[in-house]
């Protein structure tokens, strides 16, 4: 996982520091974003919740995504089916 992280996160800082590929959120950011947030909840074994803080880019990408308006449309609307 470690070296899954330092090669994302240099792709990330490659392109500016906030997205893996070019200047907007694209599906990728989404899996990095849904890879954090699975981590953070303790739901994976034998991972630490905060694996990710010493990789900056990639939680920078995860919360650009968090704050996204229409990922946060969308994430009320499933909760709202629920």
């Amino acid at each position: 996982m470690t070296k899954v992280a330092q090669l994302l996160e240099k792709r990330i800082q490659a392109n500016g520091g906030l997205y893996v590929v070019g200047k907007s959120p694209t599906f990728a950011d989404l899996m990095v974003s849904m890879m954090v947030d699975l981590l953070k909840t303790g739901y994976m074994d034998h991972f630490d919740v905060n694996f990710f803080d010493d990789y900056p880019g990639i939680m920078a990408t995860a919360h650009a995504i968090n704050d996204n308006e229409t990922v946060k449309a969308y994430r009320k609307l499933m909760a709202e089916k629920k």
